[in-house]
């Protein structure tokens, strides 16, 4: 069979540029397959998305919702043992947020009252610790309104002196929007505490172990911030996030300087918190604030742990305070620490021990203190507490402490 030459070149050509197509050909195919397996797996990983998203949002919920004690310092329970009930919940505005509260033109309606009877080396009296009164609205994203107004300190009865009601005080404590700019993060604006470890950010009385407040908690820093908070959630599973916040000028409505023992005219800081979640909550925060009318100014470093494990609780805090701009000062530091265990015997009663060991530079030297206590809990968010606490060196003396407290509105 005669091949002209001319087509034996064009076969030649045809096989060669079929040669070289394969591989592409293939790859297209491959391709075709990859597209083929993406559209028959879509709803497979659509569920796994949702299941995803239901898994995060029941972690939420439980931290939330999940709690028999309501008690944000307390301990994740396992679910097999009917007398361990878990305490853990991400922060107070949730509570009273969920809430099922009396309802104002759509704002929810709660708060709390704590009432205290001390009896001390020197004297005995009766007062209401603290009423407050939370107003929460959530319209959209944009528009997430927290107010709480408290009274705190009215004395009832004392054994020394005549009381008068008038002497009670009365502060805007929180006053904030939240803006939601996306999932992860939010932007606060107004007043609102200061994020330097758990217990100044939930100190309402049924919602915390002891009725007696760790100087370590309070006493070195600002505790209110009158400015704006960046919110960035770095690791929703462990609950892990990143906040900044910065105060230009004063407070809005300081607490006087006979409940604390400074106010503040510029503030800033970072908490990053590392985790908080059902089994462990820690923390990372740092402050920098000028004291009003005075040069001094204060950074404060403070690391915050807590772990729960079955029917124990433990917490602790350590914090150090740096104080620059006043050479009359012979400590220039503030510091210290405390530790304190919790049993939970069932989900009415626990005991709790602390020690405190804390640094003030005007007076130079360490109080020391140790306090015991038992709570009952009669009800999911009422306490009846008994303390005992021993202060030690300069503060001296003892002290016994019955208090009755009720979160209300639910």
């Amino acid at each position: 069979m005669n091949i002209s030459r001319s087509k034996l070149t064009l076969g030649l050509v045809l096989v060669g540029l079929s040669l070289l197509s394969h591989p592409f050909i293939v790859r297209a195919q491959g391709l075709n397959n990859i597209l083929r397996n993406i559209e028959q797996h879509a709803p497979l990983l659509q569920s796994a998305r949702a299941n995803a998203d239901a898994t995060k949002a029941g972690i939420e919920l439980a931290k939330s919702q999940y709690w028999g004690n309501a008690q944000v310092f307390g301990q994740a329970n396992h679910y097999n043992n009917a007398q361990e009930v878990s305490e853990k919940v991400p922060n107070d505005e949730d509570i009273y947020r969920s809430l099922d509260t009396h309802s104002i033109s759509n704002w929810k309606v709660s708060g709390y009252l704590k009432l205290v009877v001390k009896n001390t080396d020197s004297t005995n009296k009766m007062e209401v610790d603290d009423l407050s009164l939370f107003f929460t609205k959530h319209v959209n994203k944009w528009f997430n309104p927290f107010v709480e107004a408290e009274i705190f300190a009215v004395p009832l009865w004392n054994s020394k002196k005549n009381t008068n009601l008038k002497d009670g005080n009365f502060i805007i404590e929180r006053l904030y929007n939240d803006f939601q700019i996306e999932e992860t993060q939010r932007l606060r604006i107004g007043k609102f505490l200061a994020p330097m470890g758990q217990w100044n950010l939930v100190h309402a009385a049924p919602l915390v172990w002891t009725v007696e407040r760790p100087l370590t908690t309070t006493y070195s820093f600002s505790n209110y911030i009158t400015g704006f908070e960046y919110g960035l959630e770095l690791d929703p599973i462990r609950s892990s996030r990143l906040d900044i916040y910065w105060q230009p000028s004063n407070d809005f409505d300081p607490k006087p300087q006979s409940s604390h023992p400074r106010q503040y005219d510029m503030a800033g800081g970072l908490s990053w918190t590392l985790s908080d979640d059902l089994d462990s909550r820690s923390s990372l925060d740092f402050q920098y604030a000028k004291v009003k009318n005075s040069p001094r100014s204060r950074s404060s470093a403070s690391f915050h742990k807590a772990i729960y494990s079955g029917n124990w609780s433990l917490d602790s805090q350590i914090i150090y305070t740096k104080i620059s701009g006043d050479r009359l000062l012979k400590e220039n530091w503030d510091g210290g620490a405390y530790f304190q265990v919790r049993y939970q015997f069932n989900t009415h009663w626990d005991n709790y021990f602390r020690v405190e060991r804390f640094h003030r530079a005007d007076n130079q030297i360490f109080t020391n203190s140790w306090l015991i206590g038992g709570r009952y809990r009669y009800q999911k968010f009422g306490n009846i507490n008994i303390e005992f606490t021993h202060h030690m060196r300069i503060d001296g003396g003892n002290s016994i402490l019955v208090s009755y407290s009720i979160l209300f509105g639910q």
